[in-house]
């Protein structure tokens, strides 16, 4: 899928070209390469990180301004989570091709700064944030969600500011 979504108007983007030299060649020109494409995949072993906590997240604008369409961490989302956590895909896509949350996410994340969430969803030890943003990791955030959690507990999911950041953030730069 990855490859696939590298080739626009036919030019094989970066990315697509990394994987067809990683491969041989296209994922599509043999099974062996579609195999080993397969095997590579994050998304095929994913289903084993369902035990331990996970906070995935991703920008709204990254695959438009930038080179990882956030439909990528909602996929990641449903190889962890159990069936009736799953999103639909057409819901997937539809998201993507919008930007706008089917599930528009209520409140502030104070953690998040100015790139809020737009969509959150919680399952057992997962969850998935799409924030307002691109291509980035929210130090603030991440930093703090993984400074709470810990070995052989539930995923803790509220989170206030742990620890003050010395990140190049603009959000963290400014004091907000």
């Amino acid at each position: 899928a990855w490859h696939r979504q590298g080739i626009r108007n036919g030019k094989v983007g970066n990315y697509a070209k990394h994987i067809e030299k990683a491969l041989g060649g296209s994922p599509d020109s043999s099974e062996e390469r579609k195999k080993s494409a397969r095997h590579r995949s994050p998304v095929a072993w994913l289903e084993k990180a369902s035990g331990v906590p996970l906070d995935i997240n991703h920008g709204v604008n990254d695959g438009r301004k930038g080179s990882v369409p956030f439909t990528h961490s909602l996929h990641a989302w449903n190889a962890v989570v159990a069936a009736e956590g799953r999103l639909d895909e057409s819901m997937v896509d539809d998201f993507y091709e919008t930007q706008k949350s089917p599930e528009p996410f209520a409140g502030q994340d104070p953690l998040y700064g100015k790139r809020q969430p737009e969509f959150r969803k919680a399952h057992g030890n997962t969850r998935i944030t799409v924030f307002q943003g691109g291509h980035e990791i929210i130090h603030e955030a991440a930093l703090n969600w993984l400074a709470a959690q810990r070995k052989g507990t539930p995923a803790k999911w509220k989170i206030t500011k742990a620890a003050g950041l010395d990140t190049d953030d603009e959000d963290t730069q400014s004091g907000k």
